[in-house]
C-alpha cells in the first residue's frame, strides 16, 4: 500500500493532521517516508522532524520505536547543521523512553551518545559527568566489552581537557577491559585511541608498539585502523603529532583490502593511488585468470571502492 504524504507548513495548520484516524501501521509508514525525505535537506529537516516527533508522541507515544527513531534522526540532524542543543534534547528523551522501558543497553548506547553531544556543544563538564552516568550504567551492566568502549570514549574526553593523568588510566582500563572480554575489535580501537594519546604525550616508542598491536586485531577496513596507519607514519618519523598522508594511507588500506582476499599467485602487484578524489588503480597478473577469477577480482574491486569513498573525505 502506497502512502502519499503531504506536509503543509504555514496558515496556522499543523504539518500532521488527522492522524489519529489511520491505523499504527499506516502511521508508522508515513513517519518512514517523512524521516527519508527529511534525510535529503538537513537543513528544513529540522523544522519537519521536529513536528513529526511531536505529533508520533501524541499518535503513537514517545515510548514507540517509530517516536524514537524520528528522535534519532532529530538528533543526528540536529549535529550536521551545528545545532548541538537540539541534539542533546533529543537524544535526552531518548534516553528517558529507554529507562522508562528498561533497556538497559539501549540507554547506555544513548548516554554516550549524549556524552558526545555535550562535548561537541563545549559543555565539558557536562560531558564528564556524562561520561561517568555511562560508566556506572555499563558497570551494572556488566559486560567487559561495554566497560572498553565508555572508558575509551570516556579517555579521549578526558585527554581533550587537558587531564591527561586521568585519561591516561581510562585508556589503559579500557585497553584491560577489552582484553579480558576477548572483543579483538574493542581491543584494537581502545589500543588504538592509547598509542594516539601516547604519542601525543612524546612517548613514541609505546605508542609505536600500542599502535602497532592495535592494528593486529582490527580489519584492515576498519575506520580506526586507518587513522591508526596513518599515525603510525607519524611516530615511525618520531613527530608527537600530525597524521601523515590520510589519502595515502587510505589507498594503502584499499591495496591491502583487495590483496589479501586473492589468490596469492594471482597478483604480481596492486597499485592504488588518490587522483582527484577517487581511486586510481593498475593492476598487474602474474599469469592470465579464469573467468571465476577476474569477476572475484571485479568484485572485490567494487566492494573496497564503496568501502574506502567515504574515508577519503570523512574526519574521524
Amino acid at each position: 500500500m502506497r502512502a502519499e504524504i503531504i506536509v503543509v507548513s504555514g496558515g496556522g495548520e499543523p504539518a500532521f493532521a488527522d492522524l489519529e484516524h489511520l491505523p499504527d501501521g499506516i502511521v508508522e509508514q508515513i513517519a518512514l517516508t517523512v524521516m527519508n525525505r527529511a534525510g535529503q535537506d538537513p537543513s528544513t529537516g529540522k523544522a519537519v522532524l521536529t513536528s513529526l516527533v511531536a505529533a508520533l508522541e501524541e499518535r503513537l507515544g514517545p515510548d514507540h520505536q517509530a517516536t524514537l527513531n524520528a528522535l534519532s534522526q532529530l538528533a543526528n540532524t540536529g549535529h550536521d547543521i551545528g545545532d548541538e542543543a537540539g541534539r542533546v534534547w533529543a537524544i535526552e528523551k531518548v534516553l528517558a523512553s529507554y529507562d522508562r522501558q528498561g533497556r538497559a543497553e539501549d540507554a547506555l548506547m544513548a548516554t554516550l551518545g549524549l556524552a558526545m553531544a555535550h562535548e561537541d556543544a563545549g559543555d565539558t563538564a557536562a560531558a564528564l559527568r556524562t561520561f561517568e552516568n555511562a560508566w556506572a550504567r555499563a558497570d551494572r551492566i556488566g559486560r567487559h566489552e561495554l566497560r572498553a568502549q565508555v572508558l575509551r570514549n570516556w579517555g579521549l574526553a578526558l585527554s581533550a581537557s587537558g587531564r591527561t593523568d586521568e585519561a591516561e588510566r581510562r585508556l589503559r582500563d579500557a585497553v584491560a577491559e577489552a582484553d579480558r572480554g576477548h572483543d579483538h575489535e574493542m581491543l584494537g580501537r581502545s589500543r588504538i585511541a592509547l598509542g594516539l594519546f601516547l604519542q601525543h604525550e612524546e612517548r613514541l616508542a609505546e605508542a609505536r608498539q600500542v599502535v602497532e598491536a592495535g592494528l593486529a586485531t582490527l580489519d584492515v577496513a576498519h575506520p580506526d585502523a586507518i587513522t591508526g596507519r596513518s599515525h603510525l607514519g607519524a611516530i615511525v618519523q618520531g613527530r608527537a603529532c600530525g597524521c601523515g598522508d590520510v589519502q595515502g594511507t587510505i589507498a594503502e588500506a584499499f591495496r591491502e583490502f583487495v590483496i589479501t582476499r586473492l589468490p596469492a599467485d594471482l597478483l604480481e602487484d596492486l597499485d592504488v593511488t588518490v587522483e582527484d578524489g577517487e581511486f586510481a588503480i593498475q593492476v598487474r597478473l602474474r599469469r592470465k585468470p579464469d573467468p571465476a577469477e577476474i569477476e572475484h577480482m571485479n568484485r572485490l574491486i567494487e566492494s573496497a571502492n564503496a568501502e574506502f569513498r567515504g574515508r577519503l573525505t570523512s574526519r574521524r
